[in-house]
């Protein structure tokens, strides 16, 4: 199967869920919680950009950007987010929602390591020396 037709059978299924919630959820709730839903997490979405605007102004002072490069990746997750957010649709809320959250928390699976800070000891140069192995 083509990657093209695997693109567009998954856009089309994101549409349709998209679709079908919407329907639902004006059915059951009406249209002004639709709209009001809708404003919420437009605002949220906006704020969450202009929180990362101002993490990323930081790039300017020194040492900052090991501490940026530290956490890109839940700075990446609640930039996909805050986009999300900003689309219309319950269904993109709910996974920028989920995005957002997991940013938040700090969830970085490729930067974490086995090793704690606690276990590495720090000694100045003068008290250690290299041995062979």
């Amino acid at each position: 199967m083509p990657k093209q037709s695997i693109a567009l059978i998954l856009a089309l299924g994101y549409a349709c869920a998209e679709g079908l919630s919407y329907v639902l959820f004006l059915k059951t709730f009406g249209i002004a919680a639709g709209l009001a839903l809708g404003l919420i997490s437009t605002m949220l979405g906006i704020a969450a950009l202009k929180r990362l605007g101002t993490r990323f102004s930081t790039l300017a002072a020194p040492g900052a950007f090991a501490q940026v490069i530290a956490g890109a990746s839940s700075s990446v997750l609640m930039l996909i987010g805050s986009i999300l957010l900003l689309l219309p649709g319950f269904v993109s809320d709910f996974m920028g929602l989920l995005c957002l959250a997991l940013g938040a928390l700090g969830f970085s699976p490729r930067l974490r390591t086995r090793r704690d800070a606690s276990d590495v000891i720090d000694l100045p140069p003068g008290e250690w020396r290299r041995t062979p192995d």
